[in-house]
């Protein structure tokens, strides 16, 4: 009744494209989720509070950050951007003790994301660096 689904074997460098995906669609995420929060609050409607400018420079630092990350497969982009994510859950726990609970499960989504695009970046310049084997066969029949 169902057919065995065939699996195509990706290459280390489509999995490490996919990996440094992963990290910069959740940075673009992050950032207009912060920078919509932040102007929402300007314009007087807070749904989770008043954001400072603050937020605004965080919000542009992760736009950029991510950027680094799409197009140039930066790994010192990807770690900033796992770091200044820590930091930033670090200090909101701190301030919300009782966020823990709540805040814990999308927490590891999302820094597993983040550490994904590290692992990514890393693995990238690593094969990039590598010789490239043509995947064509020979046009002169394979005679040397």
């Amino acid at each position: 009744m169902f057919k065995k689904r065939e699996t195509v074997e990706k290459s280390p460098m489509e999995k490490a494209k996919g990996d440094i995906a992963v990290a910069y669609v959740l940075g673009f995420l992050s950032a207009g989720f912060t920078l919509t929060l932040y102007f929402l609050s300007r314009a007087g409607i807070r749904p989770l509070g008043t954001y400072n400018r603050v937020a605004l420079i965080i919000g542009l630092i992760v736009a950029v950050l991510a950027l680094g990350i799409m197009v140039m497969k930066s790994r010192i982009c990807a770690c900033l951007l796992f770091v200044l994510f820590c930091l930033d859950k670090l200090v909101l726990f701190m301030d919300y003790p009782g966020q823990i609970s709540t805040a814990l499960v999308s927490t590891i989504i999302w820094a597993s994301g983040y550490f994904a695009g590290i692992r990514g970046t890393f693995a990238y310049h690593k094969l990039k660096k590598q010789p490239q084997m043509p995947s064509y066969p020979p046009t002169d029949g394979g005679l040397l």
